[in-house]
This record gives structure tokens, sequence and C-alpha cells, in this order.
């Protein structure tokens, strides 16, 4: 089978998770029904591998950057929050990191010239550890930061083949929002 067909499949399969419902997956089943590419282990680290594995629910944010260090309002990790959706719980979150942790959501072989400007802040928490997961539409770029006050220490990932399955995660996070509605898959 071709490289390409089959990394289609694996993107189809997330995207089909990514609209499941599930209220009976536990944090230990998750663990271990994700099997980790070497180049996501190395993409986003040990700590961030750890936290989307176990998560258990997820903050969601509408964000903006304003390209300023020093942020007076309400923000996460400098990026001001236009809104802010109901908190999401186990389901939501496993359906989010099995887009996150897939190796074909990402784009390997291809670096952009854009500036990563993210539109939606995830922060996805364990217990009481947690990362933040900044997804850029303009870009489709995906950015894991596991130290907020290192807005500098984002590792970034090309998610081009997982747009689908972040849109209708994203829509459903943040349902009334006008320009999340409009993005086109």
């Amino acid at each position: 089978m071709d490289g390409k067909v089959l990394q289609s499949l694996v993107l189809m399969l997330a995207a089909s998770l990514a609209g499941c419902s599930s209220h009976s997956t536990s944090p230990s089943r998750l663990s271990s029904s994700i099997v980790l590419s070497r180049r996501v282990k190395k993409q986003f680290g040990d700590h961030a591998i750890k936290v989307l594995r176990t998560a258990d629910r997820v903050e969601v944010y509408r964000v903006q950057d304003t390209h300023e260090r020093n942020v007076t309002k309400r923000n996460v990790a400098g990026y001001v929050i236009l809104a802010t959706g109901k908190e999401q719980g186990r389901d939501f979150a496993r359906r989010l990191v099995a887009v996150l942790l897939n190796d074909a959501s990402y784009e390997w072989e291809m670096a952009k010239g854009c500036e990563f400007n993210p539109g939606v802040a995830y922060r996805v928490w364990s217990g009481g550890d947690s990362v933040l997961v900044l997804d850029c539409f303009d870009c489709d770029e995906i950015g894991v930061l596991t130290d907020e006050s290192k807005r500098d220490s984002v590792r970034y990932g090309e998610s081009d083949p997982a747009r689908p399955a972040l849109i209708r995660l994203v829509r459903e996070a943040l349902p009334d929002d006008q320009d999340l509605k409009g993005l086109k898959p």
C-alpha cells in the first residue's frame, strides 16, 4: 500500500474518532490506546506527551496575539482571551488528543513562512499538570507549550492534514463563535 494512501487512511480514522463519543474511556485506556511515533515524541517532548496521554479535562479559549510581552488584559501565555468556552471533559480530551498525537495529523516534510497567530488555546489537564495547545487556523499549525512563562519555547507542528478534525472539535467547544463557524475544512 502506498505511503500516502496509508497516511490518508490513518488520518480518516483519527478524524472519525474526533467525531465519536464514548464516556467510558479512562486515562489508562487512553494512554494504552495511542501508539506514538518517534516523530511525535520528539516534536512535543516527554512532559507534554505524558499530560496529553492521561488528559482528563480541557479548558478552551478563543485568543488573539497582541505581540506584546507585558499583557495587562486577561490572557493565556500572552495571548489575550477573547472568549472562554465551557470546560470540556474526558471524552473531548480523548478526541483532541487522538488527533494531536497522531503522526498522520502533521506534514513532517514541510515548513511554512507564515507567522504563527493562534486563534484557539486549549489548556489540557491531567490531574494538576497541564500543557497549553495553541491552534492557528491561518497557518494550520499546532503549538504545544509546557511552560506558559516561556512563550518562546513553543514546539510547532504543521497540522494541515488534521484541519477538518480540529475544526470540528473547536466548533464543538466554542459553538457560538462566528469566526470559527466560517472556517473552511
